[in-house]
């Protein structure tokens, strides 16, 4: 899948579909710009799948601390590592179709899709800063995670009570069970 990078003002470029389109947002992390709005569009439609930050290897605090990326890749180099920031990204690659969800995550390196890049760049200080900034590494590990292999969305979960009374002792004792279930 080809990948274009475009301001905020910008239009997104001709050429063929599907195309991911990673729109910048300037927003100073704590010292980092790693900030992008991730689209996909393909014939006929459109898709928003929402906030994606994207690091380096060896990226420090610096006065320019944006993420330097070509303006179109097919798949980002090794040195570069993503993660979505909340699992609704995930979910809506997961609603865009199989094809579409792997491309995406293998060409942005994600972090919640591959544990290898997810163990490289757990401890480089934009991950910790930035990346991980809302969303922590045990939400990317198991939720994000789930999802980014096609697994189902889990939201909620529900308590059942049941007070049950015993026989000749005139008091209620309960018992409670949970269980959890996925919602798509």
């Amino acid at each position: 899948m080809r990948f274009v990078i475009v301001d905020r003002e910008d239009r997104i470029p001709a050429g063929p579909r599907p195309v991911a389109v990673l729109v910048r947002d300037g927003w100073d992390d704590f010292g980092f710009r790693s900030m992008f709005h991730l689209k996909i569009i393909q014939e006929g439609a459109r898709h928003e799948i929402g906030v994606v930050k994207i690091g380096d290897l060896g990226t420090g605090r610096r006065e320019e601390s944006a993420v330097q990326l070509p303006d179109e890749f097919t798949m980002l180099g090794e040195d570069f590592f993503s993660v979505g920031q909340a699992d609704t990204c995930y979910e809506r690659l997961r609603q865009a179709g199989d094809h579409i969800r792997r491309s995406v995550l293998a060409a942005l390196r994600d972090m919640a899709s591959d544990e290898d890049v997810f163990e490289v760049a757990r401890n480089e200080e934009v991950t910790r800063t930035s990346l991980w900034r809302f969303e922590k590494p045990n939400m990317v590990e198991e939720q994000f995670r789930r999802i980014a292999r096609g697994g189902n969305w889990i939201r909620a979960f529900t308590i059942a009570y049941q007070a049950r009374l015993r026989p000749g002792k005139g008091r209620a004792g309960c018992a409670c069970r949970s269980r959890w279930i996925p919602t798509r």
